[in-house]
């Protein structure tokens, strides 16, 4: 669908974004040309951090910004809470694959940010964290 309803950005530590990303067009089959990448590499300061994604905020207004970070308490995260107050921002950290999948998918649907469940979803990809070895060791013991 062409109208997107709101744009994405993904802040990590070094390039786990851009894994995030192409794994994401690899199971979507989808370009995903309305998300950003923003990596925070070595050597990198907090202020070039900051100001990219103010550069970032910027160039998708009016439109609504969903940003996710990796990582509680880290620096992409800190600097993102940074514009939480701003219209239109909201923040999402501890970023996983099936989180960013069903995001996507919202979006692509043409979805207002401000319809999707972000609450829900977040709690439906904490599920999807799993320790397989115990689960199976459970279901053999019900055999």
């Amino acid at each position: 669908m062409n109208d997107i309803k709101f744009k994405i950005v993904i802040m990590t530590h070094s390039t786990l974004c851009d894994g995030f990303l192409d794994a994401s067009k690899l199971i979507l089959g989808s370009k995903c040309e309305e998300v950003e990448v923003l990596p925070f590499e070595q050597n990198m300061s907090t202020q070039s951090l900051e100001n990219q994604l103010e550069k970032l905020i910027e160039g998708t207004r009016p439109s609504p910004l969903l940003i996710l970070t990796d990582l509680i308490g880290g620096t992409p995260n800190n600097i993102a809470m940074k514009f939480i107050e701003e219209p239109n921002i909201e923040v999402v950290s501890g970023i996983n694959l099936p989180f960013l999948i069903e995001i996507l998918m919202n979006q692509e649907s043409g979805i207002y940010l401000n319809n999707i469940p972000l609450s829900d979803i977040t709690t439906s990809s904490q599920e999807s964290l799993i320790y397989i070895n115990d689960m199976l060791e459970k279901r053999g013991s019900n055999d």
